[in-house]
């Protein structure tokens, strides 16, 4: 395969996912309700600079689209025959609120050694990956079911070594030397599905108060097979009723909350009402997520065509803690994450930190 035609292609995906993206604008402009996201991770705050070193991720989450589905009328028409409220995947009960995310985003990978030009043939290969995403969600006041579709390319054509170059640049850093090893250009393809449960840990209404978050959920694609299951606790004042932090990964669309717009068709008010706009927010929070992983494009290399790779670890797991603060609707979370080792050989876990800034109309 020449190397013009994977990355043809993965031109064509992602102007096809913009294309949808733009095309859903005029039904559902950016107002009232509307709310959009800021996440960045890199192990620069860690003092590192090496195997996952950069993503960033902008994402903006629809209002409740619950009566949007109801009166189809109000779709663009494409979507009305692509998503029908019938056939929405998860839960079709009244009092659950649906909501679309859209984000663009990228992540750098390199290995431990960026002075050398040479192929690294003991660590993992330079890549970058530059994606779409649209995402689903079901929400309770306890429950939220994630389904996340991303589309994008892996290779030169992803800019990780523009990008990262502008960054050390601009921070009077040397520059890494060896992207001309990198994987090579394939577009790439992942589906994630993820369920998020609360447990109140104290009195929900309580202005100081404590939950328990507990996720489960499958991502599939070239890029990333694997299934996973972790839990977070967070304990605060005015505890809002999202759920929780999550890294920047496949399904992790969970820093906004949406609640459904009202608890049934009879028209009575929104039972979680009380718990809404109720000021200040500040609480730590503390987690761990396990993952089985079957395939992994940054460590095992291309899937069509031959290039370097390392042979990935089965299990791996993130341990992470942090602190959000917020006001109205806007909101901070900064994080400290540890990964552990991700592939046969490498030298040792891996730490990178996490800024996430959302603000809600």
């Amino acid at each position: 395969m020449n190397t013009i035609a994977p990355a043809a292609l993965s031109l064509r995906m992602l102007a096809l996912a913009a294309a949808l993206f733009l095309g859903m604008q005029p039904a559902f402009a950016l107002g009232d309700g509307w709310a959009l996201s800021v996440h960045f991770e890199n192990d620069l705050f860690a003092d590192t600079d090496q195997q996952y070193t950069s993503g960033i991720k902008l994402t903006a989450v629809s209002p409740d689209l619950t009566s949007e589905f109801r009166e189809r009328e109000n779709l663009p028409a494409w979507l009305r025959d692509v998503l029908p409220l019938r056939l929405v995947p998860f839960d079709k009960r009244d009092g659950v609120a649906r909501t679309f995310a859209f984000s663009l985003g990228q992540n750098i990978y390199t290995p431990q050694d960026t002075a050398r030009r040479t192929l690294v043939r003991d660590d993992r290969p330079y890549a970058g990956w530059l994606y779409l995403a649209a995402t689903f969600q079901t929400r309770t006041e306890n429950r939220q079911d994630t389904f996340d579709a991303q589309v994008g390319v892996i290779g030169p054509y992803a800019f990780a070594e523009e990008a990262q170059e502008i960054v050390h640049r601009a921070r009077g850093l040397s520059v890494p030397r060896g992207w001309d090893n990198q994987l090579r250009s394939e577009p790439g393809l992942v589906l994630a599905y993820e369920r998020v449960l609360r447990t109140h840990l104290t009195e929900r209404n309580r202005r100081l108060g404590a939950d328990l978050l507990t996720r489960g959920g499958l991502t599939l694609g070239n890029v990333a097979v694997y299934g996973s299951a972790g839990l977070q606790v967070r304990a605060g004042w005015n505890l809002p009723l999202d759920f929780g932090y999550s890294v920047i990964r496949p399904g992790g669309v969970t820093q906004i909350a949406t609640l459904p717009q009202r608890a049934g068709s009879d028209g009575e008010p929104d039972p979680y009402g009380a718990l809404r706009n109720r000021g200040f927010t500040a609480y730590l929070f503390a987690g761990a997520e396990g993952r089985m992983v079957g395939h992994d494009i940054f460590l095992d290399g291309n899937t069509f065509r031959d290039s370097h790779g390392v042979d990935h670890k089965p299990f791996v797991a993130d341990l992470v803690a942090g602190i959000t603060v917020g006001h109205g609707g806007l909101k901070l979370s900064l994080a400290n994450v540890l990964r552990t080792r991700e592939f046969r050989g490498q030298v040792r876990d891996h730490r990178f930190g996490s800024i996430s800034l959302s603000y809600a109309f």
